[in-house]
């Protein structure tokens, strides 16, 4: 079986992004996260309408990341226009 690495990835449990939990979070409060390897950026949404923006690869819990508005309660789907 040959192993291939994609470009793009919407898994929350991907090792390479440990890093959008909270050092403390149950993990109910990401929804949705989708990691673009080429831009480094991991883009992630939460139960609370924010988008948060996390360096690629974030492997430890309680990285670092820039907060955005969104424009709803919950973020269901977040994707990277740049693929």
């Amino acid at each position: 079986m040959d192993i291939h690495n994609w470009s793009t990835f919407t898994s929350l449990r991907h090792k390479e992004v440990k890093g959008v939990w909270n050092k403390f979070a149950e993990k109910t409060d990401i929804v949705t996260i989708d990691g673009n390897e080429h831009a480094g950026v991991i883009a992630a949404g939460d139960e609370l309408g924010l988008i948060k923006l996390f360096r690629f690869p974030s492997e430890k819990r309680g990285a670092h990341f820039r907060k955005y508005v969104g424009h709803s309660s919950k973020i269901g789907m977040s994707k990277n226009k740049n693929q």
